[in-house]
């Protein structure tokens, strides 16, 4: 095994790691250097996370100890600097986008699986029947929420997008009830200004449909139907390209 096998295989598994494996699994993708030069101890620390942690991904990689982790980067480094190259493969030019391009594809593959479909399909019932669609998000989410209100509208469906962020996003609502859907956008953690709005649509018997992480996640928890999306590592900004996917599949089902 290699760095690029390790860190190839730590991409497409992310999202099947406990939490605190998968900071771990961040701080190796993203500092390659440091874990070949830093004692564990050190790593642990930077990262976040005990010794014991950095322990348990070595023997989840399949390896016998987290120094020989350390060995498989040491030697790629030592390789490279005899060669001439950069310190690190993950300095040499366009790295990080084939690290993303490899989870985003992943994050994409998930979504053509039955579970997938199945959701889709629900969301995409749910919409079909609603006389009125909100869709909702914030910051980089309402990328996606604003595509599928656009992509609804081009379809003849009554369908507008709300910013979360927006103060003006309560009274935007004001009109939801039953009839009507609110499809809300939350990965990663989820915007807690969303939830309210997610929230307050449901309180007056909207449809509430939740593009989300998690199936226990806060959007998740009050959804009528829930859409999960796989979120890729964030080696250089959080991709919304698996949740525009998905939205993109909705409105197909539609």
């Amino acid at each position: 095994m290699d760095v690029t096998a390790i860190s190839d295989l730590l991409l497409i598994q992310f999202d099947r790691l406990p939490p605190q494996l998968k900071v771990a699994a961040s701080y190796v993708l993203e500092h390659p250097r440091d874990v070949a030069l830093l004692s564990m101890r050190n790593q642990a620390r930077r990262a976040g996370v005990s010794h014991s942690t950095m322990m348990r991904l070595a023997e989840w990689l399949g390896l016998e100890g987290y120094e020989a982790l350390r060995a498989i980067h040491a030697n790629s480094l030592r390789d490279l600097r005899e060669t001439g190259a950069p310190d690190s493969p993950f300095q040499l030019p366009g790295h990080h986008a084939r690290l993303m391009a490899n989870h985003v594809a992943a994050s994409l593959s998930q979504l053509g699986d039955q579970r997938s479909a199945a959701q889709q399909s629900a969301a995409a019932a749910l919409l079909q029947r609603a006389s009125e669609i909100w869709c909702v998000g914030s910051c980089l989410e309402k990328v996606v929420a604003d595509h599928l209100a656009q992509t609804l509208v081009a379809r003849e469906m009554n369908a507008q997008s709300i910013d979360a962020g927006n103060a003006r996003a309560l009274t935007q609502l004001r009109e939801a009830g039953p009839g009507s859907a609110l499809l809300a956008v939350g990965l990663n953690s989820g915007d807690c200004r969303t939830v309210r709005l997610a929230t307050l649509a449901s309180s007056r018997g909207a449809k509430v449909i939740a593009v989300t992480y998690c199936e226990k996640s806060a959007l998740a928890r009050i959804a009528d139907e829930t859409v999960l999306v796989q979120t890729p590592v964030p080696l250089t900004f959080p991709s919304m390209v698996p949740a525009i996917a998905a939205v993109e599949m909705i409105a197909a089902r539609v």
